[in-house]
């Protein structure tokens, strides 16, 4: 889609922010892309890409993000180096939860159709949807964080009941450790 001469610069550095318009401060002439959701047209009557939309097209049906540099920038590298730019990783996450949410709706959309069609899995779909079972995950996931959680405030407190906080106290107070 793009040229890498249009990525790089002479000397042969990937271009990264200059390459956005809205992050391009003084200079929008490199600017190929907007972060905006829909395509722009610059004031200087050049068109710049939303690159979000472009990305949410290729990754829904690609997870690697491989086809998509690739398209888009004909290059991994390229890709890689714009991931690590601290004001893009913002946006680039939110593009990949949006795609992440795209591709799970289409496969309701799949499961749904299943159903719909009387299919051989129809029964292990309705089930599916019936359980709820990709809530499972989500809650295991938040049972875990609390369960840590309440493991790491039952150890503080068996460390203090134990009375270890006292002798470190009079130990640092007798002057025999810092």
């Amino acid at each position: 889609m793009y040229s890498l001469s249009q990525l790089k610069t002479d000397n042969g550095i990937i271009r990264t922010k200059s390459l956005f318009y809205e992050l391009s401060y003084d200079d929008p002439d490199f600017a190929l892309f907007t972060l905006k959701e829909e395509d722009i047209v610059m004031p200087n009557g050049k068109s710049a890409t939303a690159l979000g939309k472009l990305y949410i097209a290729f990754a829904t049906m690609d997870p690697t993000e491989y086809q998509f540099a690739n398209a888009v920038f004909g290059s991994w590298e390229v890709w890689e180096k714009m991931q690590t730019t601290v004001p893009l990783k913002k946006h680039i996450d939110k593009w990949r939860r949006e795609a992440e949410v795209k591709r799970k709706s289409m496969a309701f959309e799949s499961v749904v159709k299943e159903i719909q069609e009387g299919g051989r899995s129809s029964f292990t779909a309705a089930k599916f949807l019936i359980n709820e079972e990709w809530k499972s995950r989500e809650d295991g996931r938040t049972a875990r964080k609390e369960k840590n959680a309440k493991d790491k405030s039952t150890s503080q407190e068996a460390f203090e009941r134990a009375g270890v906080n006292d002798d470190l106290k009079r130990l640092k107070d007798q002057g025999l450790i810092n």
